[in-house]
């Protein structure tokens, strides 16, 4: 790809929104995640002179403008639905005194690709599209339209944004396998975990899918790590955290117990340690947790506490989103009977189970139950359908779980804690407690509290560490 010599694309292209009978009347946020992805990986998708690229769903046209204000030599073509032609048409005359010559617009109608055949059988070296999936027709025909496109010479980059319609998005990656397509996420990854639950947006997640078919397309991009100018975009942003300033806030490494990682001295630490304080070996890090990221200080604070060691004791605790197993285990430590641990990552149950025999303790790992994971596009985009599995990994049994766990503790990302407080309301036991974590600011603070309010009466807002907050609740008794 020809692009300009400044370090940063260029970005002043200008477009106007438009109240239209589709989805193409605004910039969505993928749209924004694929410039920069493409802005980021240009020297990997160099096709030189006279390439050519065909986006699908251009709506207010913004991205194909940018691609071709900083590709000047490349022939961009966008489409839209017939309906959409015209305001597509009008932005781009808005650019017309900016070097965008190579733009065109097209009528591309999904349903009907025989109407576009002169279009689809031209040559595309790549083919692009963002957030196209929003109704049900679409599960059909995109899969469909991409199979069409897809050649030993077309690369096709699609930016989707997950959890928006979730029970869609199971659909549409079924439907991409069900006609011989393969896709990889090829978004690239912030390598901070903390950094990634700071930028993470509440319900959805941003992402770029490369989609072909299996030896025929290219090779498809890896995965790489996102750079700190990477992450700087004029994407839309949500609202500030607005960090709750009046909240009592926590520091400092009192935890009630001593974490040993892998690459530390044990016996020194050990040896070091109060002797009432509980000693949390982790045999197995990874992107879990080590236990120093304040959602995960929070609980443990909590499971230290005198409120928190009266309400685990000789009882069964559910550590959900486990992670490496740091709570769970504490949990163990401070004298819980019994531990269940879910996560919907099979890496993290592998080493929840071998945090937990470094430790000498069992925790019962499972995936999470079977009618979350029928949702849960995450899982099935990384390891596929759930119930074809046969690593040993089952979901957790939520029939026989119902009501048995007197203590659950949940420090996931807020999106998906919010989703997951049906279930949890499930598993805990009546009158039983509930920590969450994995929300920072006020207004994630009122959506955990908007989800789990009716299920559990009223949360306590226990304080913060880093405006990393705690709620703390009782689940109602039966009447």
């Amino acid at each position: 790809m020809a692009v300009n010599t400044n370090p940063r694309w260029i970005r002043d292209v200008q477009v106007q929104n438009a109240a239209l009978m589709t989805t193409g009347g605004k910039v969505w946020r993928a749209a924004h995640e694929l410039g920069r992805f493409l802005e980021a990986r240009h020297d990997e998708l160099a096709w030189g002179h006279g390439g050519r690229i065909l986006e699908i769903g251009a709506g207010c046209g913004w991205l194909g403008l940018y691609i071709a204000r900083n590709a000047p030599e490349m022939d961009v073509c966008m489409t839209e639905q017939l309906e959409g032609v015209e305001h597509l048409s009008n932005n781009i005359a808005l650019n017309a005194a900016l070097p965008v010559q190579r733009v065109s617009s097209a009528v591309l109608d999904w349903s009907d690709l025989d109407a576009a055949k002169d279009l689809l059988d031209q040559r595309w070296d790549l083919v692009i599209g963002s957030d196209l999936l929003y109704a049900e027709q679409a599960v059909k025909d995109l899969p469909a339209l991409f199979s069409r496109l897809a050649s030993a010479s077309t690369r096709i980059l699609y930016a989707h944004t997950l959890h928006r319609y979730d029970h869609l998005d199971v659909e549409f990656f079924k439907a991409m396998k069900a006609i011989g397509l393969e896709y990889r996420e090829v978004g690239d990854v912030t390598p901070n975990d903390e950094e990634f639950l700071c930028e993470l947006f509440p319900e959805e997640r941003s992402t770029v899918f490369e989609i072909g078919r299996a030896g025929v397309s290219p090779a498809m991009l890896e995965t790489r790590p996102r750079t700190k100018s990477d992450c700087e975009s004029d994407a839309p942003r949500s609202e500030p955290s607005g960090l709750d300033v009046a909240a009592e806030t926590w520091s400092g490494d009192d935890l009630g117990i001593s974490v040993v990682l892998p690459d530390e001295n044990c016996e020194e630490k050990i040896l070091n340690a109060l002797k009432d304080v509980p000693v949390l070996r982790l045999a197995v890090v990874g992107p879990f947790g080590n236990t120093t990221h304040p959602t995960t200080r929070v609980i443990l604070r909590w499971l230290a506490s005198e409120e928190g060691k009266h309400a685990i004791r000789g009882q069964q605790v559910c550590d959900y989103g486990c992670g490496s197993g740091a709570l769970g285990i504490a949990a163990l430590l401070h004298g819980a009977g019994s531990c269940v641990g879910v996560d919907n990552d099979i890496a993290a149950l592998v080493a929840t189970t071998a945090n937990a025999e470094a430790n000498g303790c069992k925790i019962a790992a499972h995936l999470p139950p079977a009618e979350v994971l029928e949702r849960d596009i995450d899982f099935y985009t990384r390891f596929g359908n759930w119930s074809s599995r046969s690593d040993g990994w089952s979901p957790l049994p939520l029939k026989e779980l119902r009501g048995q766990c007197p203590v659950v503790l949940c420090n996931i990302v807020v999106g998906p804690l919010c989703r997951s407080a049906p279930t949890l309301h499930e598993l805990c036991a009546p009158g039983g407690w509930v920590l969450l974590a994995g929300f920072k600011g006020s207004y994630m603070k009122a959506q955990v509290e908007d989800a789990y309010s009716d299920l559990f009466g009223t949360l306590e807002y226990r304080g913060c560490e880093d405006g990393w907050g705690l709620f703390v609740g009782r689940k109602l008794p039966v009447a």
